[in-house]
């Protein structure tokens, strides 16, 4: 375990796993945020309210809708982080 390229590719793999997990949600945040300003625009009411409910439902769309991906990839990663540690404990660190 203490090969430097081993820990920084279970480091680099996190970041991107943490990538994978966030651009979902914040794409779907972020129309949200875009469809609330554009009808607070259209009818001259800006309440944060409407864009905070929109917002929030784009985050849940988001995670309902990509939410079994979402896991496949978590689960995917682990285990290859998994069976890379089983292939450095064997061989004697």
């Amino acid at each position: 375990m203490g090969d430097p390229n081993w820990w920084l590719s279970v480091f680099a793999g996190a970041l991107y796993l943490g990538l994978q997990v966030a651009l979902p949600a914040v794409l779907f945040i972020a129309a949200g945020g875009l469809t609330a300003s554009f009808l607070q625009a259209l009818i001259g009411y800006g309440d944060a309210a409407v864009g905070f409910a929109l917002r929030a439902i784009g985050a849940i769309a988001g995670v309902m809708l990509f939410g079994g991906w979402l896991a496949g990839v978590v689960g995917g990663y682990w285990q290859g982080v998994g069976r890379q540690l089983t292939q450095l404990l064997r061989s004697g660190l």
